[in-house]
């Protein structure tokens, strides 16, 4: 009986022994599993920190594109304090640094924000900040504007029409395009073009110097003529018969020639209208259509098309000319070789502009769009 104690008392004291070895071993463990407990809440806590301080670094550079889009391309200066300053406003502290003209385009603008975040739990490792960045590209390429040029294009028929054709350096359209055919910019300089939309037919395209332009993106339906003067013709007060040369100065009036031809060699008028059957410009003019609701009116009207037994199309080549309002020649082609500097809106069946220094403020009907937007 006694030994049969002894052996139970030496197995108790063998346990106690063996517990008293492993209490080591859990402390061990316990102070091993808080180390990590307290990493993985470093990394938890710190992520969301981070995320939460990225998404703001995100939204401020987007505001920053948003707001510089507004005063793309003319005000750089402009652009490049709004982007700021809006950036800024959205992330208190961050360093903002905006390019106008990204990507060679004076329409489109990028706005990049850098700040430093601090960390929390991160700092028991070392760890007391992370740098945050982030940028948006913002594109003038929605905003309402006025229209500058229309191209009928025959409703879409791209594989025979030119649509519109810009081929030479300096270019500078204000305004909107729309081609119910092909657009094609190959000119170079310091060309600069509004917001374009190029036609429907089979064989359309956009072709050319992307970065001219705000965007040219795809038209679904033909459109049809903005102003068809063809609906509400004018009223002529004067009449000319022959190949009709206009010089000095033009009183102001209607002046038509339904069966033969006007050219203008140096005339001036204010408050003038020709409608012929082919028109032409051979030598600088200067003429202003009437104003009508704030804008120029209808100035030049080519009522003979470019197809045989047609006239042709119509020819602007006088250096040096101003001719502000409403050119139309619904059936024709207008022909620009000239460094002409106009306020107004061109509508025909086709435009082609071959001359260095062309300058045009579209005046015509308000294109509606969205605003500044996002591009990346």
């Amino acid at each position: 009986m006694k030994a049969t104690r002894s052996r139970w008392a030496a197995r108790l004291t063998q346990l106690r022994r063996r517990a008293a070895d492993e209490s080591g071993t859990v402390v061990a463990l316990v102070a091993v599993s808080i180390v990590a407990l307290l990493g993985m809440a470093a990394l938890a806590i710190d992520l969301s920190s981070l995320y939460q301080a990225q998404k703001q670094a995100q939204t401020a550079a987007d505001a920053g594109a948003l707001a510089a889009t507004q005063d793309l391309p003319s005000n750089t200066t402009g652009a490049a304090n709004d982007g700021t300053t809006y950036a800024q406003e959205n992330y208190r502290g961050a360093t903002v640094t905006v390019a106008t003209n990204y990507a060679g385009n004076a329409n489109r603008v990028k706005v990049t924000v850098n700040a430093t975040a601090p960390t929390f739990f991160a700092k028991i490792f070392g760890f007391n900040s992370a740098a945050i960045s982030a940028s948006a590209i913002g594109g003038e390429h929605g905003k309402s504007m006025q229209a500058a040029i229309f191209a009928y294009a025959d409703g879409g028929n791209c594989s025979t029409d030119i649509g519109i054709k810009i081929d030479k350096n300096n270019a500078q359209i204000t305004g909107a395009l729309q081609s119910n055919g092909n657009l094609t910019d190959s000119g170079g300089g310091n060309t600069s073009i509004g917001a374009g939309v190029y036609g429907t037919g089979s064989g359309c395209a956009f072709s050319g110097n992307t970065g001219h332009y705000a965007t040219a993106p795809f038209a679904s339906p033909p459109t049809p003529y903005p102003l068809d003067y063809r609906n509400f013709p004018p009223t002529c007060t004067n009449y000319v018969t022959g190949t009709y040369v206009f010089t000095g100065t033009v009183a102001p009036g209607v002046y038509c020639n339904t069966t033969g031809s006007i050219d203008f060699s140096g005339a001036t008028g204010t408050g003038v209208t020709f409608v012929a059957n082919k028109i032409g410009a051979t030598s600088g003019a200067t003429l202003t259509g009437p104003m009508v609701n704030g804008a120029y009116g209808l100035l030049l009207y080519q009522t003979g098309c470019d197809d045989s037994p047609g006239p042709g199309p119509m020819q602007i080549s006088g250096n040096g000319e101003t001719l502000d309002g409403t050119i139309f020649a619904p059936c024709a082609t207008v022909d620009i070789n000239n460094n002409n500097s106009s306020t107004g809106f061109i509508e025909a069946n086709n435009v082609q502009i071959f001359f260095n220094n062309f300058h045009i403020v579209g005046d015509g009907p308000v294109v509606p769009g969205t605003g500044g937007g996002l591009l990346g």
